[in-house]
């Protein structure tokens, strides 16, 4: 039986006979890899800045016009002192759902 010199088959009956040492060497790299890629860390692209050409410009565009603000609290008040659980108060929320969801449709 001949055998084949390339690279791969040598590294492939090393490996073959030395499966401990072959485990082993695996373990470590996964263990390297994973120890330099969480020191390296992670570089965060905003969405405004992935983009290319005239798509890019209109992600930034937005993104100037409308900031995000995560802190953002919104109050709904009742000039007439309706609350969130009568049944006036729902049949407005109602009607305003109905009519948005049947513009989306048309």
């Amino acid at each position: 039986m001949e055998r084949s010199r390339n690279l791969a088959a040598s590294a492939g009956r090393w490996s073959a006979t030395h499966r401990r040492i072959a485990i082993a060497g695996w373990f470590g790299f996964v263990i390297l890899a994973l120890l330099l890629g969480s020191a390296i860390g992670v570089e965060e692209i905003k969405d405004e800045d992935s983009g290319v050409g005239e798509a890019r410009e209109a992600d930034r565009a937005v993104a100037e016009a409308f900031p995000d603000n995560p802190g953002e609290t919104v109050l709904v008040q009742s000039r007439s002192g309706v609350t969130a659980d009568q049944p006036e108060f729902r049949a407005v929320v109602e009607n305003a759902v109905s009519r948005t969801t049947s513009k989306r449709r048309r």
